[in-house]
């Protein structure tokens, strides 16, 4: 079986959606966290218990065992809406997490001035001449080393483009 890494174009996007990446980890984290906030005891009582809609008074805290079984069947089938959305929201997570880990190390290994010109061009939208007036040099020397740079993001990454599919379709970007 041959596993297909991304190319240099796919690096690229990645680079400038970088940011976009980050923030989507930690919309899904805070909506993990809430889906799985209230623990099953606390779910039956607030059906059971104490949350009536209807606006009629609480009940005093005595139900019947229609009353809990109706209470129990219902959380058996919210829990289990519940956890397939948490399920699909902890595996778009674990692969964003897992690619936004890749990226960060790759970018760790690149030469400072690697590093530089990369994070000048994706992460702040800097055009060539302002990148060579920052670094004060060439446009040429920025762009050799825009080019290194990526191409060893792409190597130390490997990202495949199974993976890299699945993030663009997860931040709605079409690749």
């Amino acid at each position: 079986m041959q596993i297909d890494f991304i190319r240099y174009h796919e690096v690229e996007a990645l680079l400038r959606n970088f940011q976009s990446l980050r923030g989507a980890e930690e919309v899904l984290r805070m909506q993990l966290q809430s889906i799985l906030g209230e623990s099953e005891n606390e779910m039956i009582e607030s059906l059971a218990l104490f949350r009536n809609t209807d606006g009629l008074p609480k009940s005093g805290g005595i139900t019947s065992d229609r009353t809990g079984n109706i209470a129990t069947g219902g959380i058996r089938k919210s829990n289990s809406e519940i956890s397939e959305a948490a399920k699909s929201i902890a595996k778009d997570l674990t692969l964003i997490d897992a690619i936004t880990r890749k990226m960060e190390i790759a970018l760790n290994v690149l030469s400072p001035s690697e590093r530089r010109v990369v994070e000048l061009k994706y992460f702040e939208g800097l055009n060539w001449q302002e990148i060579a007036d920052e670094m004060a040099t060439s446009i040429s020397t920025v762009q050799r080393h825009r080019r290194a740079g990526v191409e060893r993001v792409r190597i130390v990454s490997r990202i495949t483009v199974d993976d890299y599919n699945k993030i663009m379709k997860i931040l709605d970007i079409n690749s």
